[in-house]
């Protein structure tokens, strides 16, 4: 058992009886695709902050399956499984709502895990939408030359970091709109940032107007001519209204903490039935 796993458990043991979920976007979302593994993620409804299930969005023979263990990193907080998109036989996307409402002012955070099993150079990227309008999207791109990139608005910005496969990088994108009073909202993107909000992104541009955000896309493309198709997985998606929403893991003293009030949670209920 992992000790992620462990101090997951102990933290939902102490929720009172009756703890409610969100289950439409209140300003955080998140999702550690803690399904059964081997199972289909459309329909599945699990995570909080989300507008209803998943569901696939083109009609081919796509994979999206629930693969066992989460993905891993020093970065961030990580329980449950994983995602893990198959672009073999066609490409794999899979989509869901965040909000009936775009999201449209503010700031606004979004974060995930991204592993690439296989070595290639097909797109393997997370895609933010606005309806059916895709805003932005970041991870790898066929035109990216095997890096980390993102495109906003139609325009990609490729940055010096390799996508290597095997390994798993935590994705940052920070989104301000209408950035001093004008039209335009900046994008920035950030590679396995840390605990805190570096002063200076990867990648960053204020030269589009996204309009509005409501749902997001995991996206893995298909075999083209001698390109082979992208194979990779994702975890811990998490949106938020500020850095550590989307980036914080708990310090070893809250882990301690969360197993006190456990053992003493338990210790009040067997008083109570006594």
């Amino acid at each position: 058992m992992k000790t992620n796993h462990l101090i997951a458990s102990v933290a939902l043991a102490i929720l009172p009886l009756g703890t409610a979920f969100a289950a439409a976007y209140t300003g955080t979302a998140s999702e550690s695709f803690d399904y059964t593994a081997g199972s289909d993620l459309r329909t599945q409804d699990g995570g909080t902050g989300f507008n209803g299930a998943w569901g696939n969005v083109t009609t081919t023979a796509n994979r999206y399956s629930i693969t066992e263990g989460s993905l891993t990193h020093s970065n961030i907080f990580s329980s449950g499984n994983k995602l893990t998109l198959d672009g073999t036989g066609g490409n794999a996307e899979i989509s869901r709502s965040l909000s009936s409402t775009p999201i449209d002012a503010g700031t606004f955070y979004f974060g995930f895990l991204l592993n690439k099993q296989n070595v290639t150079e097909r797109t393997l990227n997370m895609a933010f939408f606005d309806g059916g309008t895709e805003r932005f999207a970041v991870g790898q791109f066929n035109t990216s030359g095997g890096n980390l990139a993102m495109n906003v608005g139609g325009t990609l910005f490729t940055g010096d970091t390799a996508f290597t496969s095997g390994t798993t990088f935590h994705l940052v994108v920070k989104i301000e709109f209408n950035v001093g009073g004008g039209t335009n909202d900046r994008v920035s993107l950030f590679v396995n940032p840390g605990s805190t909000e570096p002063g200076v992104a990867y990648l960053s541009t204020q030269a589009s107007n996204i309009s509005g955000l409501n749902a997001i896309r995991p996206f893995a493309g298909g075999t083209s001519g001698s390109i082979p198709a992208a194979i990779g997985s994702f975890d811990e998606l998490r949106v938020g209204t500020s850095f550590a929403d989307v980036s914080a893991i708990p310090e070893p003293a809250s882990f301690a903490a969360l197993a006190g009030l456990g053992v003493l949670g338990l210790a009040a209920s067997r008083r109570r039935r006594a």
